[in-house]
């Protein structure tokens, strides 16, 4: 034997007496250091029977020593199979750093509490969800569990592990001799007491002591905590939501995939709450997080060194292999989840009874470091066995070597999990030795909870559909048929869906009771079962006074029959309605032109079926409308909708745009805004989608013509119930005026209905609304004079076609007129800008002998530009005086008549220098024979001296030119003076005749008048001052 072997002794009391004996079982725990072959161990089975067994009793003072009857089921094969051939590590005992358990029961009661919430107000759910503070209680992270990796390689088994794997199997311990069967006379019980179990031929045996209980007919672990007499106490635990304070409650909804989907729903999508899931029922103990603690606590404790395991005593939640589910539906007998029929094989060799129980760990966990996981879920039936898998499932890993096994569920003893059904739970201990209380003792009928339904949480899922939405389609002025006529390769288009039955899991169907025979017709239904809880289909049209409808599916289940769905076209007025037809198989809705609906399709309930299967009636006030919209179909937590939508489309939009915008500016401001007139501009926002406003405008800026310019304004997103269109703005980056011509396109809002290949144009509706005067939203800026002349304007008679212009001549220059010389830029205010003018009273020039102006000039006149070269001109026209060559001085601005009230259409105004103006001047030349009459009339000074008027001959070879050789070099394009050919006079006066003379040249007569300001005469032509000058061709003028 090495040196620290020991083996663990530990006394089970085993439940019921028997004909006077009480069964004491002896769990055996080896403990070694060294090989098993030195151990005290080896070839056990051989061993076992020789060595003697000593129980002792204690009670109070008294103490027994009692030598046991015993049962010897150790097999030397099995154990050679099983045990003697692996390694041996030395024992050390394994303590975890402790378990984190999820509050699965505070989790399944705040989960009841925001569906309960939601279960009243079926109208507005999504609503609701946007403001929820229960739902506001699901957004916050979830710490992730610790991730040590994957776990490290499996070391190679050894003696200590297989025994520790074997510890679920009883029948094979005691094949191996490591549980011991023992009896002793229930003479030699006391009530209460302690029981330990030893041995005087073995030095290695540790032998902790047993509390007990014995009433006369059962000896037990003493109880403790929750486990009373053998029995799990379940007393009271009720429901989860049913606000009792017992320990344990049973749920029967999914609860991590239900907290799981609300924080996604408190994150993402607040639109509806997610579905919750029936699981069966799950039995949960509250505040489980205590019991691991407390685990853990012992667990360390008892590995500690130092510890003696030899002085310790246990209790029966020390001595605990499981538990032992039984489920008793009401009215029925208990039917018990763990019990199984089992076979094992080792090497040949068949060991244990034909039927055996399994049990439910009590602390499983998940894991792979020290740091484990678990739930506060300790078992959950979902209507089949809790120690096999489901049928299909893989089978269950078995421990390693030559050890093999079938389990079999033994018949007649599972009971049929259905909605609508109540049941009570019980759990039956199971301890270390796979002792413990059978099912059919009297003594298990005891410590049950409360009866608690099973109901359905899954909703019953709407209708199943052969598509999404249902199109017609016509064109303005056209009707379905017309379009389609004249379009045939729409006529293939679908206007009508299938509805069918909606399929449901297996699991559910046979949960409804809908699976329980065997016979080919149930065989086919479980292929493709289709949900009992679907009575039939509701049709529900979202519109302003909402239309429900509902029919039953006809046919037994599962052979339901499906039914259509079919659109047509319906004069305007009214509202669309549902119309059955063919013996309720067939619902049609008929939609006028650019009518587009939502029909909320769903399922309704049989009769009854809400109050008897569903969850969540008990949420329900019985005479609340919620109550009858989850009946009728209309509650989304129990029958949630489907949406279709149902559109008649229009190629064109129905009406063209008319109307006008008016214009909102203000003081500043580079943009206007737009107040459509008619508020929607005829536009029809059921069949239109977008509008889009274009701008076209002459764009005036300091160029001698504008720049025609367009712009996209504004793009507007039209809703099928808008009765306007918003505020249009129209953004021009200045304060200019502008005079606008806006045009309003709005497409089609069924474009997508069409083929793609179709023109744009057919979709269009357009029109361009009257120009748009957009005013000026700030003051001109002062122009800048460059100078300021005297200006003419010429008249001529008409001239004798093919005459010479001196034959009859009369020509009259107009004076009173100046010419503004102005700056560039011009246009800074846009289009209309002009020159504004305030003249000041006409003034006498001292030099000349002439009446003072009899005119006064007040008033302000505005006068348009024209550009030239690098400046902008505008002439001013000025009132007749009697005064000869008075002086005027001028008062300019900038002037913008289109501008906003309230904003100085005027710039600050800017003064010019005095220029005189010179008098109109009328010439009149008649040919007599060969003299020509001249006479120049007009105002003119009367001193210092009167103007004179000359008339000069001049010649030409080729009369092309107009200027005078004063040297006599004549040239191709010159003129030159005809000797001798003078004549002068004075104004208002006929002056002398002309000779005309005879040459073979081309002749013209020269006209000039001349100031005469001084009381000398000037010396030489370029000294004298001409103030008007002009010329008259003695042959026909050129046509021009």
């Amino acid at each position: 034997m090495t040196d620290g072997d020991f083996m663990v002794w530990t006394a089970l009391p085993g439940g019921r007496v028997n004909a006077g004996l009480a069964v004491l079982r002896l769990a055996i725990h080896p403990r070694l250091k060294g090989p098993l072959k030195a151990s005290e161990l080896a070839d056990w089975p051989a061993r076992l029977p020789r060595i003697p067994i000593q129980i002792t009793l204690r009670h109070a003072d008294t103490v027994k020593k009692i030598t046991p009857g015993r049962r010897n089921e150790a097999n030397a094969k099995v154990w050679q199979a099983l045990l003697g051939n692996l390694p041996v590590r030395p024992y050390a005992p394994h303590t975890f750093h402790g378990t984190t358990v999820e509050c699965t029961s505070e989790h399944a009661g705040a989960v009841i509490d925001t569906y309960a919430t939601a279960a009243k107000a079926p109208d507005d759910v999504a609503a609701q969800l946007e403001s929820w503070d229960h739902l506001e209680a699901w957004d916050h992270e979830v710490p992730l569990p610790t991730t040590e990796g994957p776990p490290p390689p499996a070391a190679e088994l050894d003696f200590h592990q297989q025994v520790a794997r074997l510890r679920e199997h009883p029948a094979v311990l005691r094949a191996l001799g490591l549980i011991v069967e023992l009896t002793l006379p229930v003479g030699e019980l006391s009530p209460t007491g302690t029981v330990s179990a030893g041995t005087p031929g073995l030095t290695s045996v540790v032998s902790p002591a047993t509390n007990y209980e014995f009433d006369g007919n059962l000896f037990l672990p003493a109880s403790a905590g929750d486990l009373t007499t053998g029995m799990l106490d379940l007393r009271s635990a009720g429901l989860t939501g049913s606000e009792s304070s017992a320990r344990w409650e049973i749920t029967t909804f999914d609860v991590d995939g239900a907290v799981t989907g609300l924080r996604q729903a408190a994150r993402n999508d607040r639109s509806s709450l997610p579905h919750l899931r029936s699981t069966g029922l799950m039995l949960v103990r509250r505040g489980r997080q205590a019991d691991f603690d407390h685990r853990h606590a012992r667990a360390a404790s008892h590995a500690a060194a130092g510890s003696d395991l030899g002085r310790a005593t246990f209790n029966a939640d020390e001595l605990l292999l499981g538990y032992r589910i039984d489920i008793r539906p009401k009215g029925e007998q208990w039917a018990p989840l763990c019990r199984r029929v089992a076979t094992y094989r080792v090497g040949g060799v068949e060991l244990g009874p034909a039927v055996e129980e399994g049990q439910v760990k009590p602390y499983a966990a998940t894991g792979n470091g020290d740091q484990l996981r678990a739930d506060e879920v300790v078992a959950r039936w979902s209507g089949w066995s809790l120690v096999l898998p489901p049928p299909g499932a893989p089978r269950a890993r078995q421990p390693a070597g030559p050890l093999d096994w079938t389990f079999a569920v033994e018949d007649g003893t599972l009971p049929e999990l259905r909605f609508g059904q109540t049941y009570e739970v019980r759990a039956r201990v199971a301890d270390l030795a796979g002792g413990g209380l059978e099912a059919e003792d009297p003594a298990a009928n005891r410590f049950m909870s409360s009866l608690v339904a099973y109901t359905r949480f899954e909703p019953v899922p709407p209708p199943e559909l052969s598509g999404t939405e249902l199109v017609i389609r016509s064109d303005r002025n056209m009707s379905v048929d017309q379009f389609l006529a004249a379009n045939p390769r729409y006529a293939s288009a679908a206007t009508t869906l299938i509805l069918r039955v909606p399929a449901t899991t297996l699991a559910l169907a046979e949960q409804h009771g809908m699976l329980e025979g065997n016979d080919a017709q149930t065989w086919a239904a479980a292929q493709r079962p289709t949900d009992p809880a679907s009575a039939g289909v509701v049709i529900h049209l979202a519109l302003p006074v909402p239309v429900t409808d509902r029919r039953p599916w006809s046919g037994p289940w599962p052979m339901r029959k499906a039914k259509t769905l079919t659109l047509i076209e319906r004069a305007a007025g009214g509202q669309p309605q549902v119309t059955w037809s063919a013996g309720d198989s067939v619902a049609t809705v008929s939609l006028s032109q650019a009518e587009q609906i939502t029909a909320e399709l769903s399922s309704y309930l049989p009769d009854n079926f809400l109050e008897a299967k569903f969850a969540i009636h008990k949420w329900l006030e019985p005479d609340d409308d919620s109550a009858a919209a989850a009946s009728g179909g209309r509650h989304p937590m129990v029958t949630p909708a489907r949406e279709i939508t149902l559109i008649h489309a229009v190629r064109k939009p129905r009406f063209d745009p008319i109307g006008t915008l008016q214009v909102a500016r203000e003081h500043g401001q580079t943009w206007t805004t737009l107040l459509p007139s008619p508020p929607a501009l005829n536009l029809d926002p059921p069949s239109t989608a977008q509008v889009f406003l274009t701008a076209a405008w002459d764009e005036w800026d300091d160029a001698p013509a504008p720049t025609p310019a367009t712009a996209a304004v504004q793009t507007i997103t039209m809703h099928p119930t808008d009765l306007s269109l918003p505020p249009l703005r129209h953004e021009f980056g200045d304060t200019k005026h502008r005079v606008v011509t806006y045009t309003v396109t709005g497409t089609s809002r069924f474009r997508q209905y069409f083929a793609d290949d179709e023109p744009d144009a057919a979709f269009l509706a357009w029109a361009s609304l009257p120009a748009v005067d957009v005013p000026s939203t700030a003051r001109p800026i002062p122009p800048v004079v460059l100078g300021v002349r005297p200006a003419f304007s010429w008249q001529t008679d008409p001239l004798t076609p093919g005459a010479a212009q001196w034959d009859d001549f009369r020509r009259t220059r107009r004076g009173g007129r100046l010419q503004v010389e102005l700056a560039r830029p011009w246009y800074t205010t846009g289009e209309g800008e002009s020159l504004a003018v305030q003249q000041r009273p006409l003034g006498r020039d001292p030099i000349w002998c002439t009446p003072e102006s009899a005119t006064s000039v007040t008033g302000t006149t505005f006068h348009e530009v024209w550009r030239a070269g690098g400046s902008w001109y505008a002439d001013v026209e000025l009132p007749t005086t009697e005064s000869y060559a008075p002086f005027v001085r001028l008062t300019v601005a900038r002037h913008q008549p289109s501008t906003l009230p309230g904003v100085d259409n005027t710039s600050a105004s800017v003064d010019t220098d005095a220029v005189a103006i010179l008098p109109d001047r009328t010439l009149t030349v008649k040919r007599q024979g060969t003299e020509l009459h001249v006479q120049l009339n007009g105002i003119g000074p009367t001193g210092p001296r009167p103007n004179v008027v000359q008339v000069l001959m001049e010649q030409s070879s080729s009369g092309q030119g107009v200027l005078t050789s004063l040297d006599g070099a004549v040239a191709a394009t010159t003129w030159g003076r005809v000797p001798g050919a003078v004549v002068t006079g004075t104004l208002n006066t006929p002056l002398p005749p002309l000779a005309i003379p005879q040459t073979g040249d081309k002749l013209r007569i020269y006209v000039r008048e001349i100031e005469q300001p001084d009381s000398s005469p000037s010396s030489g032509e370029l000294a004298e001052r001409v103030v008007f000058a002009d010329y008259v061709l003695g042959f026909p003028a050129p046509l021009t």
